[in-house]
């Protein structure tokens, strides 16, 4: 894989054509792929100069993870604009929990994540 930036698609519309034609380009490449496949060394390249080296599996991992990542980053990004937080794992689950500081003043700490499936 060399990449290359590229100028970015100029709408909506175009961003969401470009993600499908490449994201159903890859499912298939990896529909495809065999045990020897998954463990064949590549190149990650980022304007021709090679920036990692290893097994295909470990970078597809990679990107999985990433994605995972991202999608916690904006999830965390939402919620403080006021913003409802899509239902990633489940509903959205808040807890608060009031307590005292040391010096007495009332404290209130809220913990916001992705629920879980049941």
């Amino acid at each position: 894989m060399n990449w290359k930036p590229e100028p970015p698609p100029a709408n909506p519309e175009e961003i969401l054509a470009a993600f499908q034609k490449h994201y159903a380009a890859l499912d298939d490449r990896i529909e495809r792929l065999d045990v020897n496949g998954w463990q064949k060394p590549v190149q990650l390249l980022v304007n021709d100069k090679v920036m990692r080296e290893a097994p295909l599996g470990d970078f597809l991992w990679h990107l999985f993870f990433d994605a995972i990542h991202h999608r916690g980053q904006l999830s965390a990004y939402i919620r403080p604009m006021g913003g409802q937080v899509p239902s990633i794992y489940g509903p959205p689950v808040t807890i608060q929990v009031d307590f005292f500081s040391r010096d007495h003043r009332a404290v209130t700490l809220v913990i916001a994540f992705g629920g879980r499936r049941g």
